[in-house]
């Protein structure tokens, strides 16, 4: 089946949208995204992705030329048109044409709806495997297109036989290019970076969680010192949900613990919420 995209202010077939040479997303890199998971025809929280979104443009000084419940109508008939149950959709917002390559011109919106692959189930249950990097993203508070770093650093992860790489300035943890992070400490609490980070919307559903059933949440920076001693530890993404981590460099975590296990299964039943519900807040 061809997919449907919206691209240049129509609907249109993928393989025929084009982005202009002189556009500052392909020209200079200048461009956001944000991507939401769609499960059973349900965009899954789809008024946080939207709202994140809208503050990214507003960071990089770009105009959505939508409202939000414009955009949101836009998601919903994307998924309509290509009929993929289980999918993402992928909203980017471009710099526009600019002549001299310097100064924003007006900003082209793309809507994709895509495939995705969920993580392979021995991945929850072996856990996600980790190196850790000195590096922190320009704009990192933005979903920006720029994963030039993480692209480059592959061969080295993969050398390590790792999943992904954890980014840290000067032993101060930050985030993985596509994840958030987080660990169990040695007095139960949850504890995740929350400076010079992208914040997820996963990431944020799961704060809510621990907190609504009494797990104490420090949003405070995370030492690279302190993994070690951690009882647990997972990453959390739109299209991982919650895996576990069972290595960071050399030190080995336990898998599945407790903690983890129970915001997993309370993020399920978060999400079996949003499908009955169809998305809507």
């Amino acid at each position: 089946m061809e997919l449907i995209c919206y691209a240049n202010q129509r609907w249109q077939p993928l393989n025929e949208s084009g982005v202009s040479l002189q556009d500052l997303g392909f020209k200079r890199g200048y461009a956001i995204f944000d991507f939401l998971r769609v499960a059973q025809g349900t965009p899954l929280f789809l008024s946080q992705h939207i709202d994140r979104f809208f503050q990214s443009a507003k960071d990089m000084r770009l105009t959505v030329p939508h409202t939000k419940e414009e955009l949101a109508r836009l998601v919903y008939e994307i998924i309509e048109i290509n009929r993929l149950a289980d999918s993402g959709v992928r909203m980017m917002l471009t710099g526009g044409n600019s002549e001299d390559g310097l100064h924003l011109g007006t900003a082209q919106l793309f809507l994709l709806n895509e495939p995705i692959t969920p993580p392979p189930a021995e991945m929850k249950k072996e856990g996600y495997q980790m190196v850790t990097y000195p590096y922190r993203r320009h704009f990192p508070q933005v979903k920006t297109t720029d994963y030039s770093m993480e692209i480059w650093l592959r061969p080295m992860v993969e050398e390590h036989l790792a999943n992904d790489v954890l980014y840290h300035h000067h032993g101060i943890i930050s985030e993985c290019p596509r994840c958030n992070f987080f660990i169990v400490n040695t007095a139960g609490n949850l504890v995740t970076p929350d400076s010079n980070i992208l914040k997820g919307v996963t990431r944020n559903t799961i704060i809510e969680i621990a907190r609504e059933i009494g797990i104490l949440v420090e949003l405070r920076d995370l030492h690279l010192h302190e993994i070690p001693a951690a009882r647990e530890a997972f990453v959390s993404s739109t299209t991982k949900r919650i895996i576990p981590v069972s290595r960071m460099d050399d030190v080995y975590l336990p898998v599945n613990g407790p903690v983890t296990t129970l915001l997993f299964n309370r993020f399920l039943e978060r999400e079996q919420a949003e499908i009955a519900n169809e998305g809507k807040p």
